[in-house]
């Protein structure tokens, strides 16, 4: 078990503002991703500008904890070690169609999609038959967890991300789901049909980073009680 980093808690969230988090008003163009709402950060299931929220404080050890709850349907996640910020245009419904461009700059009339290439703890509606690496408190696409997160869907729980060096476990309400290096044979070999992925992949294991939520679009997430040491 991963020691703590020896820190205290402190909020990264004080359920009224989007302060420590990169407020999506503020950014060219403004985003619509996210909204406040009963001391809640709420994700817009059909936003012009889909994005996840990120913290504006980067990271290397630390532990993060939150409260989560999806909808029927729902997908989201918090993404740590931030590999790539790719960029992309969508002329047609959904985000299914778009097209790479080279930085945060659409065309009036398209979607806009800022995508971050990263770990993800995966929070998701577990009744749907995902494959393993897909489930809730997997490391998405690159690791599934050891044990059932047994998260109802429409209900808080609580999630515990720690990072240390290459050690992370991913916690929901109490019981840990994932144990692995970051560094470890297993991801290495799932990556390896992506070269370039690998590449950013193991370049974003020697930085810092910011955390991020997911708005994974077409569903609605909540986020509450967000502390980080």
């Amino acid at each position: 078990m991963l020691a703590a980093p020896g820190n205290e808690w402190r909020s990264a969230f004080d359920g009224k503002s989007f302060a420590g988090w990169r407020d999506p008003s503020k950014l060219d163009p403004a985003g619509d991703s996210w909204e406040i709402a009963d001391g809640c950060f709420r994700t817009n299931p059909n936003p012009g500008l889909l994005e996840d929220l990120e913290s504006v404080d980067e990271y290397m050890d630390f532990e993060f904890s939150f409260d989560w709850k999806i909808e029927k349907g729902g997908n989201s996640g918090v993404k740590y070690s931030i590999a790539e910020r790719i960029f992309f245009e969508n002329e047609k419904a959904g985000w299914a169609q778009g097209k790479r461009v080279p930085g945060r700059s659409f065309r009036a009339g398209t979607r806009g999609q800022q995508y971050l290439s990263a770990c993800e703890f995966q929070l998701i509606e577990d009744s749907e038959p995902w494959k393993p690496m897909q489930k809730t408190g997997a490391l998405y696409g690159l690791a599934a967890p050891e044990t059932a997160a047994n998260a109802a869907t429409g209900e808080w729980h609580t999630g515990l991300l720690k990072k240390q060096g290459m050690s992370v476990e991913h916690w929901i309400n109490g019981k840990r789901v994932l144990a692995i290096q970051l560094d470890s044979p297993e991801i290495e070999a799932n990556l390896k049909k992506n070269p370039s992925r690998l590449e950013a992949y193991k370049k974003s294991l020697t930085r810092r980073s910011t955390i991020a939520l997911q708005n994974h679009g077409g569903s609605m997430a909540w986020f509450r009680n967000l502390k980080i040491r």
